[in-house]
């Protein structure tokens, strides 16, 4: 028995129940959904100390990281899990690896890992089969096809009519060929049938004008305390329209003191610029862009502080 317990450490440590280390995943899963990505590492990092060569592990490892900001971490869990599986993951895992490419700037390479995954997908995962085309959607319309991301995000929809991203992909497939109202008339729609505030903001920004932004604000601010919120947009909001730059700045410095991925120093970048802190602002972008970042929305940010991707 001791033999065992040596080889086997975390099912000694449980009991040699498997069934535990599952429902600790799924736990962990549910703070990733909950956006509670700080609880998620820690638990995450638990599980691989007592388990380190389970798959899973590192991939929850990887997506907490990422949520966190941490893309070199989020690579090397990656890459961990690509070498356990001898260069094979599932279809959650190619996700993981088209995420990391995406923020980093190789779009292609992204779309290439969604592929694969695709094409490695068992029969009856019509779950992954939705992540899969909601990405290569999205990543089809950051790499300025637009045509093919329409297409592909109504075949995921013609399976799931109110799959989130897939409507939130298409949405803004529809704004990038200049099809605002029906943009709009999606992100209303996802607005009423999540009630997230972030799509409210969408509505505001498309053209929804005051009453929606007011909405917003307070919608927002109801969540701004919990880990799932929105308090980026709502730190673009008042360094913006909401004409509260003081109060953006304090938002966003908050957020980023929780986690520092590009979107969430994007708004602190913003904020900064808001009340004239110009250096703090261009130095806070030149960190975003220095990840190979292109994102639309924060490359309008750059460029307005006289800032061009590397």
């Amino acid at each position: 028995m001791r033999a065992v317990a040596l080889l086997f450490p975390a099912l000694a440590l449980l009991g040699a129940d498997p069934s535990a280390f599952e429902s600790r995943k799924a736990a962990i899963r549910a703070l990733l959904e909950r956006s509670d990505f700080a609880a998620a590492l820690d638990q995450a990092r638990a599980i691989n100390r007592e388990w380190p060569d389970d798959i899973a592990g590192y991939q929850l490892m990887a997506a907490a990281h990422l949520g966190i900001g941490n893309y070199t971490e989020a690579e090397q869990a990656v890459q961990w899990m690509l070498d356990l599986r001898i260069g094979k993951a599932d279809a959650q895992g190619w996700l993981l690896v088209a995420t990391i490419r995406e923020v980093t700037g190789d779009i292609d390479g992204a779309l290439d890992a969604v592929n694969i995954g695709y094409a490695g997908l068992a029969p009856g995962r019509e779950r992954d089969r939705l992540a899969l085309l909601a990405r290569s959607g999205h990543l089809n319309c950051l790499a300025g096809k637009l045509e093919a991301a329409e297409r592909v995000l109504r075949d995921a929809l013609a399976a799931a009519p109110g799959d989130e991203d897939s409507l939130e992909a298409l949405a803004r497939v529809k704004i990038a060929r200049g099809r605002r109202d029906e943009a709009l008339e999606i992100f209303r729609e996802l607005a009423r049938s999540t009630g997230n505030p972030r799509y409210l903001y969408q509505v505001a920004v498309a053209g929804g004008g005051p009453s929606v932004y007011a909405a917003f604000e307070g919608a927002a601010r109801e969540r701004m305390l919990a880990t799932d919120n929105a308090n980026r947009e709502l730190a673009l909001f008042y360094a913006g329209p909401g004409k509260r730059p003081a109060e953006a700045l304090a938002i966003a410095r908050r957020e980023a003191g929780r986690r520092h991925d590009v979107w969430t120093l994007d708004a602190l970048a913003v904020a900064l610029q808001a009340n004239g802190k110009t250096e703090d602002a261009r130095a806070t972008m030149k960190r975003i862009l220095a990840t190979g970042v292109r994102y639309p929305e924060i490359l309008r940010h750059a460029v307005k502080m006289n800032l061009k991707p590397l």
